[in-house]
């Protein structure tokens, strides 16, 4: 084992999904399990967008830009006579900020928050609930305790690598059902019903890549299990939207998301391509 590698076990805590280091480019850091070489990973998630619509997510936080400036003018005083290029730190710290302003990430902090909850939960053998408990939870125990699904506890927040692809990711959950063959790959979602539509395409690759996954990350013990037997034609998505009073369960096809892996990275590659598309022709200069 290298010393570089040996130095990143010795500062990880003994839960395998804490502080995973990552690079400049969001990417884990975590050595590679034949090798032993310290190598980043690309994410999952970022594979999974390769091919997803951002037309939606774009007018999204356009709308919400346009919002928080509108509720803190001083923003806009600071923006006028800033360059678009050489400024362009400045001008998306100052979005950022009327993004804060508008409370655009509402929503998904109560979607964090609802994950920490149920988290711990599931870690805690799913006990009863009480009136404490958020209406959230009790609806997202409700809908496993009808379909009689277990959380399998041991496998939740687990970091896993695909040497071949050079990817790697950290999955939800793996659930169990008594009438499948093997468990599934589960994904909990918190966002708005309207938005199920953009989720399924990219959670079949995300579940898809998750379930070819070959090693499972283990922390500093002792780096790297194999992968446990994974069903790879179904996953599920356990859809809690907060504050729509609602959870539902879907099948998901991932065996058709493992199929758009091919396509992912080929829109990858091609948008690598660049200068090599053409030739120099003749260029004027004043």
């Amino acid at each position: 084992m290298t010393d570089d590698v040996t130095a990143l076990l010795n500062s990880l805590d003994d839960k395998p999904t804490d502080d995973v280091p990552l690079d400049g480019w969001n990417r884990y850091l975590l050595p590679h399990p034949i090798t032993g070489k310290l190598q980043a990973w690309s994410r999952v998630s970022t594979i999974a967008k390769s091919v997803s619509d951002q037309w939606a997510l774009g007018q999204w936080s356009c709308r919400h830009t346009a919002l928080g400036l509108s509720k803190k003018p001083k923003l806009l005083d600071e923006i006028q006579g800033l360059h678009p290029e050489k400024d362009k730190n400045r001008i998306q710290s100052i979005v950022d900020e009327a993004m804060e302003v508008a409370n655009a990430h509402y929503r998904a902090q109560e979607g964090t928050d609802f994950h920490t909850d149920a988290q711990f939960w599931e870690e805690s053998g799913q006990p009863s609930l009480g009136e404490d408990d958020s209406l959230e939870l009790h609806l997202y125990q409700k809908l496993l305790e009808q379909e009689e699904i277990t959380v399998l506890s041991e496998y939740i927040e687990r970091v896993i690598v695909i040497p071949d692809l050079g990817v790697a990711g950290t999955l939800d959950k793996f659930l169990y059902k008594e009438e499948w063959e093997l468990p599934r790959i589960g994904d909990l979602k918190t966002g708005k019903t309207s938005n199920l539509k953009y989720l399924f395409n990219e959670t079949s690759i995300q579940e898809a890549l998750y379930s070819r996954g070959t090693y499972m990350w283990t922390g500093k013990n002792n780096g790297y299990m194999e992968m446990p037997e994974i069903d790879q034609q179904f996953g599920v998505i356990i859809h809690v939207p907060i504050g729509e009073k609602r959870a539902s369960l879907w099948n998901i096809d991932i065996d058709e998301g493992w199929a758009a892996v091919d396509l992912c990275f080929k829109v990858r590659e091609w948008r690598k391509q660049g200068f090599n598309l053409a030739s120099l022709m003749r260029t004027v200069r004043v």
